[in-house]
């Protein structure tokens, strides 16, 4: 069974955006942090490549949870570094946000 779904942006506006459109689109339960510190194993860790750090992912992968970046000003460069840094998933931040609910309905189906 998946675990919690996160969603860390420091940006309210953002969090708040991100909670209500996974919510609706994954019938989850979503829940807002500022920071991935408590994100454990079979968490779904979604953040803002300006509120997480690939450091950030590093961490997030090593407790057994999977990280899905958005980034608002995607770069190949910066791809790398999150996906090497164990993200599942470095998306660019879009308006209509379809891509990243299958993305999230995707991982969080094929959890043990």
């Amino acid at each position: 069974m998946p675990g919690r779904l996160l969603v860390i942006a420091h940006d309210p506006v953002l969090s708040h955006a991100l909670v209500g459109h996974l919510q609706r689109a994954t019938e989850r339960l979503v829940i807002a942090e500022r920071t991935p510190a408590n994100c454990r194993a079979t968490d779904v860790v979604v953040g803002a490549s300006s509120s997480l750090t690939p450091e950030d992912c590093l961490a997030i992968a090593q407790a057994g949870a999977v990280a899905v970046i958005l980034a608002a000003l995607p770069n190949a460069g910066e791809e790398r570094a999150y996906t090497t840094a164990g993200a599942a998933a470095y998306l660019p931040m879009a308006v209509h946000g379809s891509t990243l609910a299958d993305v999230v309905a995707a991982i969080m189906a094929s959890a043990p």
